[in-house]
């Protein structure tokens, strides 16, 4: 293999097997591949704004919007009008989403067991710290 590029390919090979899997994973749910850290977000404190959860995100609120409006469609949320601020919309999980919290709590956990079974606790820490080196220098 040519030496150019070679770490971007492998980055770009890992992350669509990542989303392969994740995706085929969730849809057992109804959810897509980006939509459980929203529940998640939520299972934690419900009644977030779209601000809120874009931030914890790292996702432009449109983006968040666009996730909501789905979900909502899709019976997992719902938003409701802030009582104390009518321009503030705020989103609530629905008896759907609370059903399958502990099941998707578990996937999760799964997936990531899984995922990097084949490292040590002293190389998943290692990638972790180089993870988050290469996050911060994309972020740049």
């Amino acid at each position: 293999m040519n030496e150019t590029g070679k770490l971007d390919r492998l980055l770009i090979d890992v992350c669509r097997a990542n989303f392969m899997k994740k995706r085929s994973i969730f849809s057992r749910f109804g959810l897509h591949r980006g939509q459980p850290p929203l529940l998640f977000i939520l299972f934690e404190r419900d009644g977030r704004t779209v601000g809120d959860l874009s931030k914890e995100m790292g996702l432009s609120p449109a983006t968040v919007s666009k996730m909501i409006q789905r979900m909502e469609l899709s019976g997992f949320v719902h938003k409701r009008q802030d009582k104390s601020d009518m321009r503030i919309f705020r989103i609530y999980l629905t008896a759907k989403s609370r059903e399958i919290e502990g099941e998707l709590e578990k996937t999760m956990l799964d997936v990531e067991r899984q995922t990097f079974s084949a490292f040590s606790a002293e190389e998943r820490e290692l990638l972790e710290r180089f993870l988050r080196k290469l996050k911060e220098s994309l972020s740049k």
